[in-house]
């Protein structure tokens, strides 16, 4: 599997080496698979999208600020809503086919194409992709992708059958959602990096991802005001332990101006009361999921975080580190 994998070579990402990459970081096979859909989309996108895209929070704390990520397969992007009208999924399709991250395997009649990305909602305000890809464990086993997309297999089942011996197992597909967050960009704050895999200490990829992203400032900022609206308490532990990442990497040096300018942006729109009330806030929210311990400490999202930190005492610095900055 992994046929329409680019970001490393095919004879890397054999099955048998998906596992020794699994046990030299000591993770389980399930994060590293993930990371190569994750990483070659990110790379994908990075190529084919008619402008650099900017980091979203998501991925630019745990790709670029954090100390310890976690592991959030969902690829967020900022995109300047004047040229929205570029993103035609028709084109970035064939322009990715060009660089060869689309790859189609034949069954029967049925064309699979690997790799391909598709629009599953769009709004004046964001736009929704899957891209199609393939993994040894993770996700749907073909078969039930298959009947998902309404395909009766049944006509190739024999092929199917080859492809489970080829690949030592039924194959499975393992979509990434990217989300594409359209606003007016603020071009003055971007800088460009180069966006580093999980995998680089053991595997180097052969292609680099590059994007824009804002300072720490901004996205700190964003985040707060994603904490204050949000309700689910899954969300709130990776917003508020992506805060702490932030707090952290800020430690040294803290442009407090930049935390002002973003800041009034939200309140002369009117979606964040004034600063005694947002540290009241971040502090409700915060102790809502503090004793989340168990959650914490059994989440696959957060198994390099756990062996690094103690959640209660985690929360703790994230609120001492709002109220320093914000107080």
């Amino acid at each position: 599997m992994f046929k329409e994998v680019r970001a490393w070579f095919q004879r890397e990402l054999k099955r048998d080496n998906v596992i020794r990459l699994a046990s030299k970081l000591n993770l389980s096979v399930s994060i590293v698979e993930n990371e190569i859909s994750f990483y070659d989309t990110l790379c994908m996108l990075s190529e084919i999208l008619p402008c650099k895209p900017i980091l979203g929070e998501n991925v630019a704390v745990n790709r670029v600020f954090a100390k310890v990520p976690r592991f959030d397969w969902r690829i967020d992007f900022y995109f300047d809503r004047s040229l929205s009208e570029k993103i035609n999924i028709g084109e970035l399709n064939d322009e990715a086919y060009r660089r060869g991250y689309i790859h189609e395997i034949s069954l029967g009649e049925y064309r699979l194409k690997l790799g391909k990305l598709k629009i599953t909602r769009a709004t004046r305000e964001k736009i929704i992709l899957e891209r199609i890809c393939s993994s040894y464990n993770v996700g749907l086993d073909l078969t039930k992708y298959l009947k998902d997309e309404g395909v009766d297999y049944s006509k190739f089942a024999e092929s199917i059958l080859e492809m489970k011996a080829y690949c030592k197992g039924m194959p499975h597909i393992n979509p990434v959602k990217v989300e594409i967050i359209l606003s007016n960009v603020n071009k003055r704050f971007l800088s460009t990096v180069s966006v580093k895999s999980l995998l680089d200490k053991v595997l180097k990829p052969v292609r680099k991802a590059s994007a824009n992203v804002y300072p720490p400032e901004i996205y700190f900022v964003d985040l707060i005001y994603r904490l204050v609206m949000e309700e689910s308490i899954t969300e709130k532990m990776g917003i508020v332990y992506d805060l702490g990442q932030l707090i952290t990497y800020m430690e040294e040096k803290c442009n407090l101006a930049l935390i002002d300018h973003r800041y009034v942006e939200y309140l002369s729109k009117g979606l964040l009361p004034l600063r005694h009330e947002i540290v009241k806030k971040v502090k409700e929210k915060i102790a809502d999921i503090s004793h989340r311990k168990f959650d914490f400490n059994v989440r696959t999202e957060y198994m390099l975080a756990c062996r690094e930190y103690l959640w209660e005492e985690y929360c703790r610095m994230v609120c001492e580190g709002v109220e320093r900055i914000l107080g």
